[in-house]
């Protein structure tokens, strides 16, 4: 991958950026434009806040 800083990749429209640095988890991945939040941390968070609401629906019942 090519290391962009995110205003470069803002620049050119771009979504996501890569920095070639880890994230304050530890993972080397690409980065959001928006947010400069990491993609992997991104994903994992959204997962755990998948399975814990479909836990709340699954109680719900």
């Amino acid at each position: 991958m090519k290391v962009t800083s995110r205003m470069e990749a803002a620049s050119q429209g771009k979504l996501r950026y890569f920095t070639g640095k880890k994230c304050k988890n530890g993972h080397i991945a690409e980065r959001y434009v928006a947010n400069g939040a990491c993609v992997t941390c991104n994903y994992e968070s959204s997962m755990e806040y998948r399975s814990t609401l479909k836990q709340l629906i699954i109680n719900a019942k």
